[in-house]
This record gives structure tokens, C-alpha cells and sequence, in this order.
């Protein structure tokens, strides 16, 4: 997020119960709901390009030791000034090709992800608040 290159990162939180587009590869519907993000940014010359992450096994916040890295990470969003997130659940989005994803996520309706905001996205993640303390 720190990189000049990177215009925006956009995190959205999945859905918290299964739908038919979540795959095996998600992991378990224990690990509910999972993060994804959307970065914007460019590598050589003016050309837009986008990635984006489905999280599967590693950016999930119902278990202790990955709500510390759910905070670290939001954390260093906030500070990059480059961050928004969605308060609308997103979507499963593995099943789809990486331009379908963007498409599917851009429609979502963001905002800024501020010191006031983050905690807004972070109950998304998971219900027990006291995780984030």
C-alpha cells in the first residue's frame, strides 16, 4: 500500500454463510467470512492495472492469531490514506476470471477507510468485537 505505484486499495468482507458460488478452495464455511481486496495501481507507464485477492486460508478473523493480522494490515491502510472499503458483503468471486472479479467488486459501493471507519469493517470480519482491542 506503501508503493508509489499502488492508487488505491478497496477491502471488501464475503458473505458469512456459503452460496453456491463458494468453491472447496475457500477453505471451510467455519472460516466465514473471508476478506477481499482490490488493488489499483500501475507497474510500467500509465497503464491501469488491477489485482485482486480472494482471500482463502490466510486473511480470515475468527481465529485470535489472524485478527492480529487482519488489525496490522487495516492498520497500515488507514495509514496510507489509500484504502476504502465496502459496507456491502461481496460476493464469491474465486470462481470467476480476474477482469469478471473487478467488474463484479467495482460495482460495490466503497468508502474511505479511516481511524473513524476501520472498526466498521473489521465487526464485518468477525462478530466479537473484543477481537480488536
Amino acid at each position: 500500500m506503501q508503493d508509489e505505484r499502488t492508487d488505491r486499495v478497496t477491502f471488501f468482507a464475503s458473505k458469512d454463510e456459503p452460496t453456491t458460488d463458494f468453491l472447496l478452495g475457500h477453505g471451510i464455511a467455519d472460516n466465514l467470512p473471508l476478506v477481499a481486496i482490490l488493488a489499483e495501481g500501475r507497474m510500467l507507464g500509465p497503464v491501469k492495472m488491477f489485482v485482486v485477492g480472494d482471500s482463502t486460508n490466510f486473511l480470515m478473523a475468527n481465529r485470535m492469531q489472524r485478527a492480529g493480522e487482519i488489525k496490522e494490515v487495516t492498520d497500515e491502510a488507514v495509514r496510507s490514506g489509500k484504502a476504502h472499503f465496502s459496507r456491502t458483503r461481496a460476493p464469491f468471486t474465486a470462481h470467476l476470471s480476474p477482469e469478471a472479479a473487478v467488474e463484479v467488486l467495482s460495482k460495490l459501493e466503497t468508502e474511505l477507510l479511516t481511524s473513524e471507519t476501520v472498526n466498521d469493517y473489521r465487526a464485518m470480519l468477525n462478530r466479537t468485537k473484543a477481537v480488536w482491542k
